[in-house]
């Protein structure tokens, strides 16, 4: 099983809402300052700074189709395979 840690530094971002536009699956837009996030259903952390998640292989490609189209380049993704 293939799964994908995204981290979104929030400090980097400037909430331009592409992200969550290109994979609304992953990402939205936080209502604490409108910075880009994970969805509640793959968020494993929040903060200020920083949102963390994991997300299927399924969402891959929106994800990393997301990553590359962020302007500020806010937003990576990290291949974690199981021995499932």
């Amino acid at each position: 099983m293939i799964n994908y840690e995204i981290v979104v530094n929030r400090q980097q971002c400037f909430a331009c809402g592409m992200a969550p536009r290109l994979c609304s699956e992953v990402f939205t837009r936080g209502g604490d300052n409108g910075k880009t996030r994970i969805t509640p259903q793959y968020s494993i952390q929040t903060s200020l700074d920083t949102s963390k998640g994991i997300i299927p292989e399924v969402h891959y490609d929106c994800a990393k189709q997301a990553a590359e189209a962020c302007p500020y380049g806010a937003i990576t993704i990290t291949k974690i395979e199981s021995k499932e």
